[in-house]
């Protein structure tokens, strides 16, 4: 699957985002170039997720995702929901023109907790659930140990989502971030959020950058109690395509290392160039390296903010760590 890039532009400032420091960059996919990372995509799997900022807000989001869906591609939406009347209904007039079939579009909608949502966000965004119901799915970043979750699952049942909830943990690079210390405090309370979602026919996925250590291996039994349950524990290092025409491994790393994608004509050896050269053996955390579970069933959070707050605060990283070659390894 790939990352399409749409734009920088966003309506919010949360906390917890680690791509804020990019929003004034004003870098939008041009109409040409969109077209041919789709013609490039199409030589692939055609699974794509459309981000941002906010994607919403590129001038021509309509228009991308009408192309896609006409070429058959499977879309995945990450959204705040903020579109104004005029905008909604446009979008639902261009889903409302495509055949979608089953699973072929979904927006995951990232929902902050209403102590930091606006009157105009919160008024937009249940508007977009209410409007969208199981096309939409809710996420949520945890940032803050006394973070509330349970008004997630009232989200699912009122507007008749699809009943899945996307959980993100806060990592540095934001200028907010869940500190070590809180992790065991955090993970109890995702456990015991996992039973209640459990009871209501509700699946928890996690995002990458979950290190294992928040909670016990008999408290993941638990959490898997959950057949809806997606849980990892890895760095999913996700193909990211953005306006310049580069590729990186995940947004964080995009500060490290990009690729042209004029060096490419099929997705297979876009996708094969990362797989196979772009490796990176750390966790986030210096704790990582004492753990016995470390790169067995746990990759210690999000490589990428290691090695980017690695690079920014003049430390020496190691280049082996980062590229190779394009072999097998």
């Amino acid at each position: 699957m790939a990352n399409i890039i749409l734009t920088n532009k966003c309506q919010r400032n949360c906390q917890y985002c680690f791509a804020s420091k990019d929003r004034d960059r004003n870098e939008d996919f041009t109409v040409e170039n969109f077209d041919k990372v789709v013609e490039l995509l199409s030589t692939g799997p055609k699974l794509v997720n459309l981000l941002g900022g906010e994607p919403t807000l590129h001038k021509d989001f309509l228009s991308f995702l009408d192309k896609l869906l006409k070429k058959g591609f499977q879309v995945q939406v990450f959204t705040n929901g903020m579109l104004y009347e005029d905008r909604l209904n446009k979008l639902i007039s261009v889903i409302d023109n495509n055949s979608i079939t089953k699973d072929q579009l979904y927006f995951c909608v990232n929902i902050n907790e209403k102590k930091y949502r606006s009157e105009d966000e919160d008024k937009l965004t249940k508007q977009f659930l209410k409007y969208m119901n199981g096309l939409a799915y809710p996420s949520f970043n945890v940032f803050e140990k006394d973070a509330k979750l349970d008004f997630l699952i009232d989200l699912v049942k009122e507007y008749d989502l699809d009943p899945l909830i996307k959980l993100g943990l806060g990592l540095p690079g934001g200028d907010k971030h869940l500190p070590l210390k809180d992790y065991r405090e955090v993970g109890l309370k995702i456990l015991e959020f996992s039973d209640k979602v459990k009871t209501n026919d509700i699946g928890i996925i996690f995002d990458c950058g979950f290190p294992l250590c928040l909670f016990t291996l008999s408290e993941v039994s638990r959490l898997n109690s959950n057949t809806l349950n997606d849980l990892m524990f890895y760095c999913g290092t996700p193909l990211d395509i953005h306006p310049d025409m580069t590729a990186t491994n995940c947004y964080p790393l995009a500060h490290l290392h990009k690729v042209s994608l004029d060096r490419f004509d099929k997705f297979d050896d876009l996708y094969h160039y990362f797989k196979y050269t772009f490796t990176c053996g750390v966790g986030l955390y210096a704790e990582c390296a004492s753990c016995e579970l470390f790169k067995k069933l746990c990759f210690g959070g999000c490589k990428g903010l290691y090695l980017k707050e690695k690079k920014e605060g003049n430390g020496q990283i190691n280049e082996k760590q980062i590229t190779g070659t394009w072999s097998r390894q």
